[in-house]
């Protein structure tokens, strides 16, 4: 049931709810792991940078180029707009300005703090079905019975 629920969602609650859980499992570890290789800096070195001023510039990468202010935290490839962190155009005017004070330009929901704290909490293993204590009830459990009324059921008016 690794990776997929397609199988699982067929099986009774508890199986998919286990199948769930063993999802969940295997993404929090590799999200983990993958915080664990984060060491926090950018490789930007083929972006060239031309500033117009303090908070604005063109930045150029293979024949094409972006236009970036830092003030209003936008770029003319949208991308800073839509998503709320800097792209990598931004990203390398930044960069160029030697400040590095990223926490101004983007909010704390994104950095790899908030990264770690999102995937730091475990989710323990269960024993399987086969393991759980076996409790033999006498009475059984059945669903409740439903009456319906004779007849066609009564429209409910609008007014």
């Amino acid at each position: 049931m690794e990776g997929n629920l397609s199988d699982a969602r067929l099986r009774p609650v508890l199986d998919l709810l286990d199948a769930i859980r063993e999802m969940l499992m295997v993404r929090f570890s590799e999200k983990r792991d993958i915080a664990k290789k984060w060491k926090g800096t950018l490789n930007l070195g083929d972006y060239q940078v031309s500033r117009s001023s303090d908070n604005r510039a063109e930045v150029k990468y293979k024949g094409r180029r972006w236009e970036v202010l830092l003030d209003e935290k936008t770029c003319s490839c949208r991308a800073w707009q839509v998503k709320g962190l800097p792209c990598v155009h931004a990203a390398a005017f930044i960069a160029f300005t030697r400040d590095n004070i990223w926490d101004s330009y983007v909010d704390s929901y994104f950095t790899i703090d908030k990264f770690k704290e999102a995937y730091a909490s475990e989710i323990a293993p269960i024993p399987g079905k086969d393991q759980w204590v076996h409790i033999d009830a006498s009475e059984k459990i059945h669903p409740p019975i439903v009456k319906r009324p004779i007849g066609r059921p009564r429209k409910n008016s609008r007014t």
